[in-house]
């Protein structure tokens, strides 16, 4: 049940290619943990914009990982990066459910 640690977590949403505000953030909220979701995750736009795409996914990710690095928390902060399997590409098609380790 969420409720018994509700108060413990800290919902932020910021512009994180923005390397300052990603630095602010972290240095205003001093996290244990974080759970980066921020990213373009559309397919289509993907192909259609792909400097867009790989500024947003790459940069935030980027300025994430520099500001805890600044704070001096690398062994403090653990970081959870949520991805797809739409990294992979056209080989995730060759698969009906989960892909295999072994792929």
């Amino acid at each position: 049940n969420i409720a018994t640690f509700a108060s413990n977590i800290t919902i932020v949403i910021a512009e994180l290619t923005d390397p300052w505000r990603a630095v602010s953030v972290m240095r205003e909220v001093v996290p244990d943990y974080v759970f980066h979701f921020a990213a373009q995750a559309f397919n289509g736009m993907s192909y259609q914009e792909p400097a867009y795409t790989l500024n947003t996914n790459v940069m935030s990710t980027l300025n994430i990982l520099e500001a805890i690095r600044q704070m001096g928390r690398e062994k403090e902060t653990r970081v959870f990066i949520a991805g797809s399997s739409t990294v992979y590409g056209a080989s995730t098609e060759q698969w009906g459910g989960p892909i295999p380790e072994s792929a």
